[in-house]
């Protein structure tokens, strides 16, 4: 008599396994799902980093008003007409203003002065605490503010003041760049 074999045994019996088709099928979708989660998250990033900018804009542009309406002017901003890239210094000057004059820091070690009024309290992130202190965007670039009653007065709103953040870009006023913008006007 003949003995049954065993199921497990016998050379033709599936091994449970996955084939080599199977394999690269699941690795093709496991790849194209991440292109797609990496693509979106720097999608995501770039919208925060703008809907904060657009944020912060708004706050600072609200104390500005609280400003000029116990000083009865805008701070006032220094000639940016020749050049109006966001690392020139008239544009580290601009945003050091805004630092100085809304957070009542006449001298700029960091702490408010007694007897001057604080118009904004500013979290450390919107701080660039190098050399000078003064306004950053989320992108880490100088908000760039003119006042209408500067020296030049080249701005959009010439009756009251400019603030913009480049977007992330470092461009000149006039480029093509300048879409990009994230302003008051």
């Amino acid at each position: 008599m003949r003995r049954p074999r065993s199921p497990h045994l016998t050379p033709d019996a599936s091994t449970g396994g996955f084939t080599l088709v199977e394999m690269v099928t699941v690795i093709t979708i496991i790849l194209i799902l991440s292109g797609l989660v990496i693509g979106t998250a720097g999608y995501i990033q770039k919208k925060g980093a703008t809907s904060r900018a657009e944020a912060e804009i708004a706050a600072i542009s609200a104390a500005l008003e609280s400003y000029k309406a116990d000083n009865g002017i805008y701070p006032i901003s220094t000639d940016v007409t020749a050049s109006k890239t966001v690392a020139s210094t008239a544009t580290n000057a601009g945003a050091a203003i805004l630092y100085r004059e809304l957070a009542g820091d006449t001298d700029g070690d960091g702490t408010a002065d007694a007897g001057v009024k604080t118009y904004m309290e500013f979290k450390p992130a919107m701080l660039n605490t190098n050399t000078t202190r003064r306004l950053i965007d989320p992108y880490g670039n100088n908000y760039v503010y003119l006042s209408g009653n500067s020296t030049t007065a080249n701005t959009n709103n010439t009756a009251t003041f400019d603030l913009w953040s480049t977007g992330g870009r470092s461009s000149v006023v006039g480029s093509e760049e300048t879409r990009y913008w994230i302003k008051n006007w």
